[in-house]
């Protein structure tokens, strides 16, 4: 699997459509489409952005964790290719309307594409600290920095977390 990665990493570039759509359909077997977001972020292209966004939409929760950490990857080597804030954020609510437990990783890498990285992985960190300072602190500046539609969409999946920590 390590040997096709690498291969298909080189020729993404020129089969992007084929392997985004791959990753789109549900028919594939997961073992593949988990492992194609980071074959797609080879391709640093407006076009590999588009395809990661859309496997933010997958049914399966590992194939969207594998489409944030390899959109972010790919962020992180080309900024001229992240997402518009209110894209990143439409995401980020998406995400946490889904009924299963919001994960603090997929959050922050979705979040520092559209905010500062450093606070908002102080404020996450924050969230499971023992000290209600802390917590109070990170809610704070997440209250201030969220758009409505994120933070109502999100502070139910934080409430879990925070009352989990307690």
């Amino acid at each position: 699997a390590r040997q096709a990665r690498r291969v298909l990493r080189q020729v993404a570039p020129r089969i992007v459509g084929q392997l985004t759509d791959l990753l789109l359909d549900v028919g594939t077997d997961n073992l593949v489409r988990r492992r194609l977001p980071e074959v797609i972020s080879a391709c640093r292209s407006a076009r590999a952005v588009a395809g990661l966004v859309a496997g933010l939409d997958d049914p399966s929760a590992e194939v969207r964790e594998r489409c944030v950490w390899a959109l972010h990857d790919l962020v992180a080597a080309d900024a001229g290719l992240k997402p518009s804030d209110e894209e990143v954020f439409e995401l980020v609510r998406r995400e946490a309307e889904r009924p299963e437990s919001v994960d603090l990783r997929q959050l922050y890498h979705l979040l520092s594409l559209a905010l500062d990285p450093d606070a908002v992985q102080v404020a996450l960190s924050a969230l499971s600290s023992a000290d209600a300072g802390l917590r109070g602190t990170s809610l704070e500046y997440l209250d201030n920095v969220l758009p409505a539609s994120v933070r109502d969409a999100l502070w139910p999946k934080i409430d879990e977390l925070v009352v989990d920590r307690q």
